[in-house]
């Protein structure tokens, strides 16, 4: 079944890491509230596209694809959504 999997508020410290990980079933997008984060996306052909988030940006992760990233050096404040397709 698809629909919503996960809508959260989170926090980084500044520096701290989000590991590198696969989006095998759910699809997901961060939107930037405050800081800065810098997330790299894996695409499933294997090349890596990497950008510096600023409040107001949005990063998303597809199916197959996996992706990480850093919070700046005041931390970040982030929303996180996660869906299954249909």
């Amino acid at each position: 079944h698809g629909g919503l999997e996960l809508m959260i508020d989170a926090r980084l410290e500044p520096g701290a890491a989000i590991g590198l990980h696969r989006h095998a079933a759910t699809e997901e997008v961060y939107y930037l509230l405050e800081g800065q984060l810098t997330m790299t996306t894996v695409l499933a052909d294997g090349r890596e596209v990497t950008a510096a988030l600023r409040p107001g940006d949005a990063h998303g992760v597809r199916l197959g694809e996996a992706h990480y990233g850093r919070a700046g050096p005041e931390g970040c404040r982030f929303l996180a959504v996660g869906f299954r397709g249909r």
